[in-house]
């Protein structure tokens, strides 16, 4: 990473999706200081699905992709997920769920 950019998932925040649901702050740094830029949450969210269980981002900090351990995807049940996001002018844009 180029360092100026940090993922941290919180996957038991009570999000979009209600209890648990999960969510990922980007922050960015300038200087010696720490600000947010974002908290990512997918378009899908739901309840205890763990979205921020694990979270990484690419080294030049314009890409990240946060899991969702208990989220109710394609394969049933629990069975999780995986969410891309791509860094914008104008913010952070989900590109694949």
């Amino acid at each position: 990473s180029d360092g100026t950019r940090a993922i941290v998932g919180a996957y038991a925040d009570d999000a979009t999706g209600g209890s648990d649901s999960g969510a990922a702050y980007v922050f960015t740094r300038s200087g010696t200081s720490w600000a947010q830029e974002s908290k990512l949450v997918p378009s899908d969210s739901e309840a205890y699905a763990y979205f921020g269980h694990s979270c990484s981002i690419s080294s030049d900090g314009t890409r990240a992709i946060v899991g969702a351990r208990l989220d109710d995807a394609t394969g049933g049940g629990n069975s999780g997920a995986a969410y891309l996001f791509q860094r914008t002018y104008t913010g952070w844009v989900e590109t694949a769920p």
